[in-house]
């Protein structure tokens, strides 16, 4: 009986659950599907309000009820009462009206770019809306997902939801080129130093190029500097010094420099004289016998004309440059410069308030006192003072003081030692060849020596027997008498 209460009372509580779940349930499914609470689809996105309208006639509701029913709720539209005669004729049947109040109008930018009022825009029925794609970098606007193939556009007039998609394409990057150059300030002038950096780069559109940077000639007197930027032949004002570096390129550019000088050390004058057959030039200026004089002074400007040219009468040419007071060749580094650029030495060379005479000589070359151009001791005795070692036995050389060029020795050469070490080889074997020979021959020599040797013994005995023999008979007969 226990057992039997308890599963009557477990079968009671599972039936009191079920009930309960189902009913649960059931209200919810319910709930769920009223339009209040269902999800929008993509026809009834946009914004609504509902309110409850009188949709007819008032009617005649028996029993008579009260006015203030029908009049509490005013805002239904219907207050239940008959205008003139006053008679209450009852309250009205409601129905539920809905009205959409805006429309979702979105922008969406695709790979490559951007878009003005992006996302879920509210644009009440009938209203108007704008929206302008912006490209990034490498990219160009193609179209609107609808078609349309300008970058803004605007829709009006709104009655329904739409989503439209600017899109981009890809481009190749577009490319400039930057070029750098250096040339003197004034015609005719020396620029004095370099450009260091990239003077040919090619830089993207909107890109930055490197720094370039002019850098003087070290150990210059006259002190380059970029007095000026010139870009596509027009001076710029934005940059000064001798760095700059270009920003945000947008086209090709030639870029110019005008280097300048400004004279560093003490007040200097430079003298330059023509000699014979010939004439002097400073810069690009025209030539003239007439001296030329640069004078510097410290902290001041240089000339824009700091080379002076040699130019040779017809039939002559440039030798080199003399010492004015000595009368001898210059012994600087640019005594055979031309032209000859004396304020922008870069060596130990300097020297200060120079006087030099330009030399000219007769095209053949010998004869000018110099020797050089392949002159020498043989083609130009004249010019080329004697030299031992130059092949030619020289007036004051002697087998003792040049025994190369004068002696009586056989000249060391390659070929000479070659056929002295034939020669000596030879010797060599001649002397060997001889000497075996010689001891090949000695047993027979020695037999032969040996030989005669004893039949002298032997004639000199049998000569003593004899002798001995002829005294004994005569001795023997000289008895007998």
């Amino acid at each position: 009986m226990k057992i039997a209460g308890n599963n009557k009372g477990l079968v009671t509580g599972l039936i009191v659950v079920i009930v309960l779940l189902a009913g649960g349930g059931g209200y919810l499914l319910w709930r769920v599907n009223q339009k209040e609470t269902l999800a929008p689809t993509d026809s009834s996105a946009s914004q609504e309000r509902c309110v409850d309208r009188c949709t007819g006639p008032c009617t005649q509701n028996w029993p008579f009820q009260p006015p203030d029913q029908c009049t509490n709720d005013a805002y239904k539209g219907c207050t239940g009462w008959v205008s003139g005669g006053g008679e209450f004729k009852g309250c009205c049947t409601y129905e539920r009206v809905c009205e959409v109040t805006a429309y979702y109008i979105t922008y969406i930018a695709g790979p490559g770019g951007s878009v003005t009022n992006a996302g879920q825009n509210n644009v009440p029925p009938g209203g108007s809306i704008s929206s302008t794609a912006t490209a990034n970098a490498g990219f160009v606007f193609d179209k609107w997902s609808d078609g349309k193939t300008t970058a803004t556009r605007t829709d009006s007039n709104v009655n329904a939801d739409a989503t439209y998609t600017a899109s981009f394409k890809a481009v190749a990057p577009q490319t400039y080129t930057l070029k750098y150059s250096v040339t003197p300030y004034t015609s005719g002038g020396i620029v004095g130093g370099t450009l260091s950096g990239n003077l040919n780069q090619t830089v993207a559109k909107g890109g930055d190029g490197t720094p370039v940077t002019f850098v003087p000639n070290k150990g210059s007197y006259c002190q380059a500097s970029i007095l000026e930027w010139l870009v596509n032949g027009v001076k710029d004002t934005t940059v000064t010094g001798n760095t700059r570096q270009e920003k945000n390129v947008q086209s090709n550019m030639v870029i110019e420099g005008k280097s300048g000088f400004i004279w560093t050390t003490d007040d200097t004058t430079f003298r330059y004289y023509a000699g014979a057959h010939g004439q002097i030039k400073l810069g690009n200026g025209a030539p003239s016998t007439s001296p030329i004089t640069l004078t510097f002074t410290k902290g001041k400007p240089c000339p824009g004309t700091l080379a002076v040219t040699a130019v040779p009468s017809s039939g002559y040419r440039f030798s080199h440059w003399n010492d004015t007071v000595k009368g001898t060749k210059d012994t600087g580094p640019l005594a055979e410069a031309n032209p000859r650029s004396d304020i922008i030495s870069v060596s130990g060379g300097y020297v200060p308030n120079i006087a030099v005479t330009a030399i000219f000589v007769s095209s053949s070359g010998c004869g000018d006192g110099v020797c050089s151009n392949g002159e020498n001791i043989s083609t130009c005795p004249g010019d080329c003072s004697p030299v031992c070692g130059d092949g030619v036995c020289s007036a004051g050389e002697n087998n003792s003081s040049c025994p190369v060029d004068c002696g009586t020795t056989v000249p060391q050469t390659g070929i000479f030692d070659d056929s002295r070490n034939i020669i000596a080889t030879g010797v060599l074997f001649l002397t060997v060849g001889i000497s075996w020979s010689y001891i090949s021959l000695l047993p027979g020599k020695a037999y032969e020596i040996f030989s005669s040797t004893s039949e002298k013994i032997k004639e000199r005995s049998s000569t003593k027997k004899m002798v001995a023999r002829r005294e004994k008979l005569e001795r023997k007969l000289t008895k007998k008498k």
